[in-house]
Parts: C-alpha cells; sequence; structure tokens
C-alpha cells in the first residue's frame, strides 16, 4: 500500500490525488477485506458495510499467512516423507522384478531338464524293454542249449562205457547186450 502511496505524481493537484488515494486506499482495503473474508469464514468481522483498519486487516493477513506457511512447511515434510517412501518403494519393486525375471529364466532352465530327462527315461525304458526281450531269447536259447548238451553228455557217456569195455574190434559178444540197454531215445 506504502508503494500505491509513495509512487503517486508529485506534479499533480495534491486534492486530486489525496481523492484518488484515498478511492485508490478503499479499494484495496474492500479486496483485502473480501479475501480475508473468503480465506477465513470464522473471522470475527462480519459482512457489513463498516470500513475495516487496513493495519488490522494487514496483521490479520500476516498471521494468516504465517499459518498458512508452516501449514505449508508440515505438507512439505509428509511430501518428503512420501516421495522418500515412493522411491524406497520403486526401489524394492524393481528389485523385486529383477527377482522375478532371474527366477522366470530358472524355471525355464529347469523345465527344459525335465524334458530333457523325460526323453532319456523314455529311451531307458525302451532300451530295458529290448534288453528283456534279449534276455528272454537268451534263455530259451540256455533252455536248447542245455538240452543238447544233456544229449551230448549222455552220448559221450555212452560211448566212454563202450570204450572202457576194452573190447577189441573183433570181439562182437556182448555189443548187442549194450546196445539194448541203451534207451530208445538215445539211439542215433
Amino acid at each position: 500500500m506504502k508503494v500505491t502511496l509513495d509512487d503517486s505524481d508529485s506534479s499533480s493537484n495534491t486534492s486530486e490525488s489525496s481523492d484518488e488515494e484515498k478511492e485508490e486506499m478503499k479499494a484495496i482495503t474492500a479486496t483485502l477485506s473480501q479475501i480475508f473474508r473468503n480465506v477465513d469464514t470464522s473471522s470475527e468481522h462480519e459482512e457489513s458495510d463498516e470500513e475495516i483498519n487496513p493495519e488490522e486487516l494487514c496483521a490479520n493477513l500476516l498471521k494468516k499467512s504465517m499459518d498458512l506457511s508452516k501449514e505449508n512447511e508440515v505438507l512439505n515434510e509428509k511430501l518428503t516423507f512420501i516421495q522418500t517412501e515412493r522411491d524406497e518403494t520403486m526401489i524394492k519393486l524393481q528389485e523385486s522384478s529383477i527377482k522375478i525375471k532371474q527366477l522366470e529364466e530358472e524355471i525355464s532352465k529347469l523345465l527344459i531338464k525335465i524334458n530333457s530327462l523325460e526323453l532319456d527315461h523314455e529311451k531307458a525304458l525302451d532300451e530295458i524293454k529290448s534288453l528283456d526281450c534279449t534276455l528272454a531269447a537268451t534263455k530259451r536259447d540256455l533252455i536248447s542249449s542245455n538240452d543238447l548238451l544233456d544229449k551230448f553228455n549222455h552220448g559221450s557217456n555212452f560211448i566212454s562205457n563202450l570204450l572202457k569195455a576194452a573190447k577189441t574190434a573183433n570181439d562182437k559178444k556182448g555189443l548187442a547186450m549194450m546196445l539194448q540197454r541203451v534207451p530208445t531215445h538215445h539211439k542215433e
């Protein structure tokens, strides 16, 4: 308000300027009064046509401004705290995202290993079936070989018994008897 009063044109008529200054002061006071009423609805001043003391109005506005400044500081501190928490949360979120990607890669690798092991398992089962078939054929061959060996042993024993009898080639006596003792399934 002082600036308005001090900046008046000194060359103009003093009575004219003082009237203008008074009008300007009234306008400023009315504007400040309206602002003050809008800011503080519980104002001690009621709307009226009474003229409000500009110094009182400025003091009240200064007090309100200081209160708002303190409130603003508290809100700024809260905002700083919230921003810090947000930043920490964002860092944790990024770390979690990295861990999730690592776990997804690990899961992917494990799934590949599982598929490989399943294929190996199927190959092993096929090989076991093949070996079972080979074993069964080998058992059949072994049984057949054992039967042939038994026949061969029996024939070998028969020939050994003949040779032990120590008969000469011209002695034909007793050969018919030996042949009669041999079972019929071994005669060949």
